[in-house]
């Protein structure tokens, strides 16, 4: 995808260095073939610069020619359930609480990004746009609005993921969540932010529910 935007930017200005664009597209869309996803170009408040889009592009080439995407992708499941419909989770803390049941108005705290968990002792995940490292960048946070998410579970409000792995917490627990693009946005990405077929890494706590 930071290809595929690297490409757009540069042949609308009409410039030389498009040419290369069929070499490196054919090599950056290699591991989608494996599920993976490749970080995304374009944050949702600013466009990048030039820099940024050129740097960005190469740092996401670069990875998948080392093989590190591969290896996040696997380490990311490791441990986790797996429901029917491909949704993965894993409980960081079990709540105390009651489970919300379908209809209910829940409250919930989450932080969402793209490739992957934040690795413990490793660097703090930035929004996504932000700096030029690969994986993995926050697309979203209510922690860092200061105001949790309040909608009625089960009812189709949020994504399908969403719906299927807050109804089985409880009040006072915290979980990941592994996304499928199939329940996430699918073929049409959201918000400028989240590409095509992305798989979506969640961390929530569920704050209430009545």
């Amino acid at each position: 995808y930071s290809m595929a935007y690297f490409c757009s930017y540069y042949r609308k200005q009409g410039m030389f260095i498009s040419q290369i664009c069929l070499f490196f597209t054919g090599a950056a869309l290699a591991p989608l073939s494996n599920g993976l996803s490749l970080p995304i170009s374009v944050s949702t408040d600013r466009r990048w610069s030039r820099r940024q889009v050129f740097a960005h592009s190469s740092a996401a080439m670069a990875a998948v020619a080392a093989g590190t995407t591969p290896a996040i992708a696997a380490e990311a499941y490791e441990g986790y359930a797996m429901t029917e419909s491909g949704l993965r989770f894993f409980d960081l803390e079990e709540g105390t609480g009651p489970q919300p049941q379908d209809g209910q108005m829940v409250k919930v705290h989450y932080t969402g990004l793209l490739n992957g968990f934040e690795k413990e002792g490793g660097p703090r995940a930035t929004y996504c746009g932000e700096t030029l490292q690969v994986p993995p960048c926050k697309f979203d946070a209510s922690r860092d609005r200061g105001r949790p998410l309040t909608f009625a579970v089960g009812t189709g409000k949020v994504i399908k993921g969403w719906d299927e792995g807050i109804v089985s917490m409880r009040v006072g627990g915290k979980r990941r969540l592994i996304v499928p693009a199939d329940l996430a946005y699918g073929n049409r990405g959201a918000g400028g932010v989240i590409p095509p077929r992305a798989t979506l890494y969640f961390e929530v706590e569920l704050l209430e529910a009545k």
